[in-house]
């Protein structure tokens, strides 16, 4: 569908924003945007571009009828005297009988207008003499060290009059806008300010003030998308956003949640949920594994109640944000204990391909109240958290969050909400998906070599071979890739015709069998070496540990030529090991 692109001046667009701050206007934003972010170097840029006639992107506009009936709340910009710190206030009595503007995309650029425009910049929140306006000088444009050919400058007063007193001349950029409600009232304004300072036709400093007109007037500045018909809907409108969003800063669902919620709890209970979901991730993060505020939110959510759909709208009805706010330390100390889990499950970062499958464990944790359980080393938890391992590592090596993935969650919280003992159901899972009973072992270890680190890590795990959390670990082909080249090959000669037809297939190199997980500094000293000679240079015992290690055979053979009885002694070791999956 084609949305209209209606055109807009400067002139214009600030006085709607200004007159909605004193609730006349129809220029809002939603309670779902970040804070305001840019710092005055940023807003300098802005106006250059716009002085040089560069496209400033077009942005984005809900058109809403009915904000009064709408599911979330509704922002004023800030107070145009910005100071940093300063929040965004919710609008309390929206005016039902007009249509508003809601800006998806376009807060920072309209924010850096206004209060350039009609306002002032304070990196300090209570010295009002550090109180910056916009200015523009006139007797030069940029200079040859900056990148800009106008040359706006934040300046205190004090700034501005030791500037004058070197003879510089600047322009205070909102005189331009004072009062003025057209293009007249612009140019009256900027002609009076060059008649009071000689400025003459001509000079630099009065073909710069016509641009500035230009600028600020024409019709042709602002461009923006206009949403409007059927797009009621919140998500909706998100949708077009995420999928179009043209600025440099990437706005996940996540971090609209995020912005609902710092919105409820900042209004509510003057708390910030922004530090809250930080210090869960940081917390995580100390475990040594990476979460983000998407799965946060979404992990929230379920917990409190919703569904597992990520929206917008269900952080924005009903009681989640306050359900949140109330279960807080609970959802906290939840997550921590999943993950204080998956490390005691010798688990790592790189081996957890889906961190969705995480979700079920603290729901079932939370909902049980386990969080200050010793439910990792004493024998009362063993079975739960067998029954966690068993879910945990099949959900991996089968892939089960690879679709569908709000309905599986959904459905696997069902379950335990049916539960009626205090085991982890992972019976009653399998029943639900019965992949996860189904595992074909061979299957399992055709995985190659780019999706093997976490079935490998599994197996190492199960084997009693854990890995070192802080180690970064590489996967290498145990007999060096090199060596099953064309070339290379047809000099083997290999023990059976077995050896030579499973080292000449083609893929079987290049599976979890001819793999292990290895120390990085210890891969790039193995390197491509032939297996055998590298294994030689050991001493006995790092020999015997190597091959404990990872899994091999004491007796495996490490000659290329008996590559086939090398990959069927490991395999079925291997699938004994899977077996107690």
């Amino acid at each position: 569908m084609a949305y209209p692109i209606p055109q807009t001046s400067i002139l214009n667009i600030i006085s709607r924003i200004n007159s909605a701050s004193s609730a006349g206007g129809d220029i809002i934003l939603p309670a779902i945007q970040r804070d305001f972010v840019w710092k005055t170097k940023d807003i300098t840029k802005l106006f250059d571009s716009l002085m040089n006639d560069y496209p400033i992107n077009t942005m984005l506009f809900w058109k809403n009828n009915n904000i009064a009936g709408s599911a979330i709340k509704f922002y004023k910009f800030l107070d145009p005297n910005f100071k940093i710190g300063d929040k965004n206030q919710v609008i309390q009595h929206p005016n039902a009988n007009q249509p508003y503007f809601v800006v998806i995309d376009g807060q920072q650029r309209l924010t850096s207008l206004y209060i350039a425009l009609m306002g002032s910049y304070s990196k300090n929140s209570s010295a009002k003499n550090l109180a910056q306006e916009l200015y523009l000088r006139l007797d030069q444009g940029g200079t040859a060290e900056s990148p800009m050919k106008f040359d706006f400058q934040f300046l205190t007063r004090n700034a501005y009059n030791t500037k004058s007193k070197k003879n510089e001349i600047w322009y205070r950029v909102k005189e331009a806008v004072k009062n003025a409600v057209n293009k007249k009232d612009v140019s009256d304004n900027i002609y009076s300010w060059m008649q009071k300072h000689n400025i003459g036709v001509g000079q630099y400093a009065h073909e710069t003030l016509l641009k500035l007109i230009d600028v600020l007037t024409d019709i042709n500045t602002i461009n923006y998308y206009e949403i409007t018909t059927g797009k009621n809907n919140i998500d909706d409108v998100l949708d077009i956003f995420i999928r179009t969003n043209s600025g440099g800063y990437v706005l996940t669902k996540g971090a609209l949640m995020l912005s609902t919620l710092a919105s409820d709890w900042a209004t509510t209970h003057g708390e910030n949920a922004r530090d809250y979901v930080e210090d869960v991730i940081k917390d995580v993060e100390l475990k040594g594994y990476k979460i983000d505020k998407d799965w946060v939110l979404r992990c929230c959510g379920i917990l409190v109640g919703a569904s597992a759909s990520i929206k917008v709208s269900s952080f924005a009805t009903g009681n989640t944000c306050e359900e949140i706010y109330k279960r807080r330390e609970d959802i906290q100390r939840s997550i921590n204990k999943a993950f204080e889990i998956l490390k005691f499950f010798h688990l790592l970062e790189k081996g957890l391909s889906t961190k969705l499958a995480v979700i079920p464990i603290v729901y079932f944790i939370f909902k049980n109240n386990l969080w200050s359980s010793a439910i990792i080393n004493t024998n009362q938890y063993a079975q739960i958290w067998s029954d966690m391992r068993k879910f945990l590592f099949r959900a991996i090596v089968q892939n089960l969050f690879e679709a569908a993935t709000d309905t599986i969650l959904d459905n696997i919280k069902s379950i335990i909400d049916n539960n009626t003992t205090v085991q982890f159901p992972y019976a009653e899972i399998e029943k639900k998906y019965p992949e996860l009973g189904n595992l074909n072992f061979d299957d399992i270890l055709n995985t190659k070599k780019r999706e093997a680190f976490p079935t490998l890590n599994i197996i190492y795990a199960l084997a009693g071979k854990p890995l070192i959390p802080s180690s970064p670990y590489d996967i290498d082909h145990i007999h060096p890739k090199d060596n099953f080249s064309s070339n290379n090959i047809k000099n083997i000669t290999f023990a059976t015709p077995s050896d030579e037809t499973i080292a000449k297939d083609g893929a079987t190199f290049d599976t979890i069998c001819n793999l292990q997980l290895l120390n990085a500094s210890i891969n790039r000293s193995k390197n491509a070496k032939d297996l055998k000679s590298w294994y030689n240079q050991m001493q006995p015992q790092h020999q015997t540990d190597w091959r404990t290690c990872n899994i091999i055979d004491l007796n495996a053979p490490l000659d290329m030529a008996d590559f086939g009885t090398f990959i069927n002694i490991r395999k079925l070791e291997m699938k004994t090991i899977l077996s107690n999956l």
